[in-house]
């Protein structure tokens, strides 16, 4: 019930349509080693141009995941803050954050649904 309101919550702020996939993925299903965020569990979308958004469910923040998304974000067409706010330094890199492959792909097949 409280993802299907997220969900709903979520269609509305955005101002997309229905027509837009959303899924949850969470560190245990992509796996501690891979999983690029500082949150356990994110909401992915694709919407119907492309853009691809991870979500924070509980505060419905979207961050854009590629350059369709933060193009809808600059030009005020979506809200949306950088990924790198949550995303995860790579402990095998000093330096440098976490590849955010496991998601993009992820987010990139919805596209296809």
């Amino acid at each position: 019930m409280k993802k299907l309101l997220s969900v709903l919550l979520l269609t509305l702020v955005s101002g997309q349509s229905f027509a837009s996939e959303v899924i949850t993925v969470s560190r245990r299903e992509i796996g501690k080693q891979q999983w690029p965020l500082t949150r356990e569990e994110i909401m992915l979308r694709c919407d119907k141009d492309g853009g691809l958004f991870a979500i924070n469910d509980s505060t419905l923040m979207q961050y854009p995941l590629n350059a369709i998304a933060q193009q809808n974000v600059d030009e005020k067409k979506s809200q949306g803050q950088p990924i790198t706010l949550i995303q995860a330094d790579d402990p095998q890199q000093p330096g440098k954050k976490m590849d955010l492959s496991p998601l993009t792909s992820r987010a990139q097949a919805l596209c296809g649904q």
